[in-house]
């Protein structure tokens, strides 16, 4: 798979990967006025524009399967239902209608599996006929799946200024930054790697990028350019 990331001088990304029968997913990123086009060929156009050639040298010569689908509701949003004063009983809601995220972190799915589950655990042994009245409590056992995705995907969008929404906090900063070491780090060793892609997958806890080995990894490749300059295109060969 492939993924090049934007950055704020530059907010546009793209990102590929493998399906079946021979067949690849071409995604494309833009923040603000950057949204990528939902036309051919302007859509292969605009992977000439990333910070790499990498993502075009990859899919210039293949046979486009649909036009492309754009999504533009891209809003962090969080209705906590826990906390309203008045709700009928028998009121439970999971999914995208209690929290949703910006698409281009994928964590949708996985949030809302992750609620199901917590969901799950907590109606074990519970009478039926009692669950209509608990379902206050059983909206609080699912809020905690959403925290790790929502510190994510917030704390990565409020790096652009067009972002809506507070401005990030101290500790927020903090984050960026170290994460942006993270991520400079991890384009060059396997371990920082598998452990960034285990964070932003939700498959491993974020503690995993703040164990003492993890961050001498990322302290000694602080060398490494957190925004490197892309090499200048290459001529189109066949």
């Amino acid at each position: 798979a492939m993924y090049v990331q934007g950055r704020t001088d530059s907010p546009r990304g793209g990102v590929l990967v493998p399906l079946e029968d021979g067949r690849w997913l071409a995604t494309l990123v833009g923040n603000g006025e950057h949204a990528p086009p939902t036309k051919d060929p302007e859509f292969l156009e605009f992977t000439r524009t990333l910070r790499s050639p990498a993502l075009y040298e990859a899919i210039r010569d293949g046979e486009p399967l649909t036009e492309p689908t754009g999504f533009r509701a891209t809003a962090n949003e969080w209705r906590h239902y826990e906390r309203m004063d008045r709700r009928p009983d028998g009121l439970l809601v999971v999914g995208d209608a209690a929290c949703r995220f910006n698409p281009v972190y994928g964590h949708g799915m996985t949030v809302a599996a992750t609620a199901a589950h917590a969901l799950d655990q907590a109606l074990a042994g519970l009478p039926a006929r009692r669950i209509p009245a608990e379902c206050r409590a059983l909206q609080r056992r699912t809020v905690a799946a959403a925290d790790v995705a929502w510190q994510i995907a917030t704390s990565e969008d409020l790096r652009y200024p067009w972002t809506e929404g507070p401005p990030p906090d101290r500790a927020t900063r903090i984050l960026q930054r170290y994460m942006s070491r993270v991520m400079a780090g991890a384009n060059t060793d396997p371990a920082l790697s598998s452990a960034f892609f285990g964070v932003l997958s939700l498959s491993t806890p974020p503690a995993a990028l703040l164990t003492p080995g993890t961050v001498l990894r990322v302290l000694s490749k602080w060398r490494l350019p957190t925004a490197p300059d892309a090499p200048p295109y290459p001529a189109h060969t066949p």
